[in-house]
C-alpha cells in the first residue's frame, strides 16, 4: 500500500499542474495565507456556536440564531481548506499523502465535518429542545468541548506536518 501511496505521490508531483504550483514561487505562500484565514473564519466560527452553546454568549437568543448566522461562513470556508489543501497537496504530495501526522489531520477533518452537517440536522429537525436553556444541554456542552478539542488537535496537526517526515 505504502509503494502505490507513493508511486501515486511521484505521478502527482509530475503533472502540469502541480509543476506549476511548484515553480511559480508566489503561488504556495497565496495558497496557504488563503488556507490560514478560511482556518480562521472556520475556527472563529465554530469558537461562536460552541460559546452559544457552553453558555458564555448570546444566552438571550436561541441556538438556531447561531446557526443560522454561523454555519454558512463555516460550510463555505471548510470548500475553501478543501480547494487550498488540494492545492497544497499538489504542490508537495509526499510531503503530505506518506505523512501519518497528515493523515491523522485528514481523519480529524472527517469527523468534525460530519458534526455541523448532523447538528445543523438536530437544530433544524427540533428547534426548540435547543432553545435558551436546551433539554439537552449537558449534550450541547460535551458538543461543544469536543469540537474545540477536534479543531485544537487539526491545526496542531496542521503545522506538525512541516516537522514530520513521512510518518
Amino acid at each position: 500500500m505504502e509503494h502505490a501511496i507513493a508511486s501515486f505521490c511521484d505521478w502527482l508531483a509530475n503533472t502540469p499542474v502541480s509543476m506549476v504550483i511548484q515553480s511559480v514561487s508566489w503561488i504556495i505562500p497565496m495558497v496557504q495565507s488563503v488556507h490560514i484565514m478560511a482556518v480562521t473564519i472556520v475556527v472563529g466560527s465554530v469558537l461562536m456556536v460552541d460559546m452559544k452553546l457552553l453558555g458564555v454568549v448570546g444566552r438571550g437568543q436561541p441556538i438556531s440564531a447561531a446557526t443560522r448566522r454561523y454555519l454558512p461562513w463555516i460550510w463555505v470556508a471548510l470548500v475553501v481548506l478543501l480547494l487550498t489543501g488540494s492545492i497544497l497537496t499538489m504542490a508537495e504530495p509526499r510531503r503530505e499523502l506518506i505523512n501519518n501526522v497528515f493523515r491523522l489531520k485528514m481523519a480529524l477533518i472527517v469527523v468534525v465535518c460530519a458534526v455541523p452537517g448532523a447538528f445543523q440536522v438536530a437544530v433544524s429537525r427540533n428547534a426548540s429542545a435547543w432553545g435558551d436553556k436546551p433539554s439537552n444541554q449537558w449534550q450541547a456542552r460535551v458538543l461543544a468541548i469536543v469540537t474545540l478539542a477536534i479543531w485544537i488537535a487539526i491545526i496542531i496537526c496542521g503545522r506538525w506536518i512541516a516537522y514530520v517526515e513521512h510518518g
